[in-house]
């Protein structure tokens, strides 16, 4: 099967030189190439992160990475006049160079020859390498796993969305006080009506 990397994540890879020297440093480190990828709210990666986020946005979590690469960058700048360092040559570093070629192995995966910005994403938060920065700490409080982004993007229904739809259709049932008479003649609870209705729907 022949892999091919799609417009949009060319169009980041050839922005995330400009990202990384926004924020004083002539390296390109994963983080740049992901702030890169959802500072774009019509980005696939901005949509996907919005899908799996519990209690935050994709707008907010983009805001923090931001404010994090800043005070990374202060931190790590060596003293004395900023303007002598070198910004006409901006390299890759070894961790993004792996993570786009692990990309590849992510859209395998799920089936796809093309590679867009969702595969970067997914190798991003499976490497154990990138799962240990702190950059990526919000991402994780507000739900945001190599679990629920593989169950977005493989199409499959995340477990948090498994158990909300259950319980609206719980609800429903109960609203609208559907009963079902099962084989032993007693009125079916809603969860007894739900599982009756699964397991017509699968049969």
């Amino acid at each position: 099967m022949e892999i091919r990397f799609n417009d949009e994540l060319q169009r980041a890879l050839a922005k995330s030189p400009e990202q990384a020297l926004r924020h004083n440093v002539s390296v390109i480190r994963p983080e740049h190439l992901f702030l890169t990828l959802i500072s774009d709210p019509e980005g696939t990666a901005f949509k996907l992160i919005e899908r799996a986020a519990q209690g935050s946005s994709a707008y907010r979590l983009s805001e923090q990475l931001d404010e994090y690469i800043y005070n990374t960058a202060i931190d790590e700048a060596p003293s004395g006049d900023a303007d002598a360092q070198p910004r006409d040559k901006v390299i890759i570093d070894d961790l993004t160079n792996r993570l786009i070629k692990l990309s590849v192995l992510e859209a395998k995966m799920v089936r796809s020859d093309v590679v867009g910005p969702e595969h970067f994403v997914l190798a991003l938060f499976h490497n154990s390498e990138t799962r240990r920065l702190d950059c990526l700490k919000p991402f994780e409080a507000a739900g945001v796993t190599y679990a629920t982004l593989h169950a977005i993007v493989a199409g499959a229904e995340s477990p948090a969305m498994a158990r909300m739809r259950r319980q609206m259709m719980i609800c429903l049932i109960s609203h609208v006080r559907i009963r079902l008479i099962p084989s032993g003649g007693k009125r079916a609870s809603p969860r007894e009506t739900l599982r009756c209705l699964t397991n017509s729907a699968t049969t």
